[in-house]
């Protein structure tokens, strides 16, 4: 990942790591000018993390490019209707990154997990 973090090839190492079940559909060309991985792998694998809590079913994990930036989107089919407490560090975590988080639940249906890395793009 040398010129910047190629967001996809990422949650794909993630997927390898941690043997995922999962559905992805993940655009190319998504890549973060930092260069060091390290960070954002810890909290992609924290959120990732947390929303495995919540069911047993794959996890859906999109990638998708906008004008704006990249939409990391992780969603995860559960029958709970209140989600647990979310580690509040993450949004600070994501700030070097341009980035911001938000937890969704739709109650006895699914939760999701949004990073919007907002991007300029040249």
């Amino acid at each position: 990942m040398s010129e910047g973090i190629n967001l996809k090839q990422l949650i794909l190492l993630i997927q390898e790591h941690k043997n995922l079940s999962a559905h992805f559909c993940l655009d190319v060309g998504c890549v973060l000018p930092q260069a060091d991985p390290k960070p954002l792998l810890k909290m992609i694998n924290y959120c990732i993390n947390y929303l495995r809590q919540l069911g047993n079913d794959d996890m859906q994990i999109d990638l998708d490019t906008h004008r704006w930036g990249y939409l990391l989107v992780l969603i995860i089919p559960t029958k709970l209707s209140e989600l647990p407490p979310f580690n509040p560090e993450i949004h600070e975590q994501l700030k070097p990154f341009s980035a911001t988080c938000s937890l969704l639940i739709e109650p006895s249906s699914y939760a999701k997990i949004e990073i919007k890395f907002h991007q300029s793009h040249a």
